[in-house]
């Protein structure tokens, strides 16, 4: 699709197709505005400018490649950005100054608006999504960008990190998300495919601040993080939820993050003859605790009171 002026796209339900089993071009010397752009068919949809969809942008099953340019989509509405199992894939330039993206606004508080973002390596597609939920109606433009490549080979080694707070980084991908303009913070949802990954408890955040540069946690030395299934989107695909982002620090990617020690509740008296129970809180799933009990008297049946070591 060569596009050398405006080019208005008809309608508001002007609906331009690409469709081609081959290799696609959006392409031209003026950047090109589409009220609704559908893709269809294997052949890849590659950028060679930057351009805008005003109303719907449909993936379908198709592979949208922005290489370093913009794809922008301007409608508010969280179901702007359609897909069934197509997605946006990324490049960037040699001194990673400039990134391929997708670009969305967005003005609803709580709703989530999914970037799908993937990449196709030497013919195996690898399919990881990004979901903002802003935190206010500002009207807010949010950039993702994803690399399925070792962060190392970018400069955020998966070998340093806060182990304070983390105890393993994951080294295979990482996304690059920016706020582009407004006000409004946002919670961040990174998925991870259970098939390919190791287990993630966490999204974990390369800062230079505090002192060292280095993987950190966003959320603080023990997030209250979520690990749920997305019934419905991407079979397999497992979510993390992060809470209030903070547009300042941008490339993010998942790790196991080291989580909160559980509390234990229950009688500090034991009697021989009854039964027992202690409550583990918030319990972290996939996790193992060990507790070292302080020495102390546990009374028994009768009259006597017994002094016990426990181990």
């Amino acid at each position: 699709f060569p596009s050398h002026d405006t080019f208005w796209g008809g309608t508001a339900s002007g609906n331009v197709i690409l469709s081609s089993v081959d290799p696609q071009l959006i392409t031209g010397t003026h950047p090109t505005t589409f009220n609704i752009l559908s893709l269809d068919s294997a052949g890849v949809k590659t950028q060679t400018l930057n351009a805008v969809v005003t109303k719907k942008l449909n993936l379908r099953n198709s592979q949208l490649n922005t290489d370093l340019y913009k794809m922008s989509v301007t409608n508010a509405v969280a179901s702007s950005v359609d897909w069934i199992t197509g997605f946006v894939s990324t490049s960037t330039n040699a001194t990673n100054s400039i990134y391929g993206r997708l670009e969305r606004l967005t003005n609803n508080s709580g709703a989530n608006y999914v970037f799908p973002m993937g990449q196709d390596v030497n013919g195996t597609i690898h399919r990881r999504y990004a979901s903002l939920s802003p935190n206010s109606s500002d009207s807010t433009v949010y950039d993702v960008s994803f690399f399925y490549e070792q962060p190392i080979n970018y400069g955020f080694s998966h070998l340093e990190y806060d182990t304070s707070a983390i105890c393993v980084v994951g080294k295979d991908y990482f996304f690059n998300i920016t706020r582009e303009s407004g006000i409004a913070n946002s919670d961040i949802t990174l998925t991870y495919d259970p098939s390919e990954d190791p287990i993630y408890t966490g999204i974990v955040n390369w800062r230079t601040f505090p002192a060292p540069t280095e993987w950190k946690n966003p959320g603080g030395p023990f997030p209250n993080t979520t690990v749920t299934s997305l019934a419905g989107d991407q079979p397999g695909v497992t979510k993390i939820g992060n809470y209030d982002w903070n547009s300042v620090h941008k490339r993010y990617g998942l790790g196991w993050v080291r989580p909160a020690t559980p509390q234990i509740t229950g009688a500090n008296i034991l009697c021989g003859s009854f039964d027992t129970l202690y409550t583990v809180l918030n319990p972290t799933p996939n996790t193992t605790f060990a507790w070292n009990v302080t020495p102390g008297v546990g009374i028994f049946q009768g009259d006597s009171a017994h002094y016990r070591d426990w181990e």
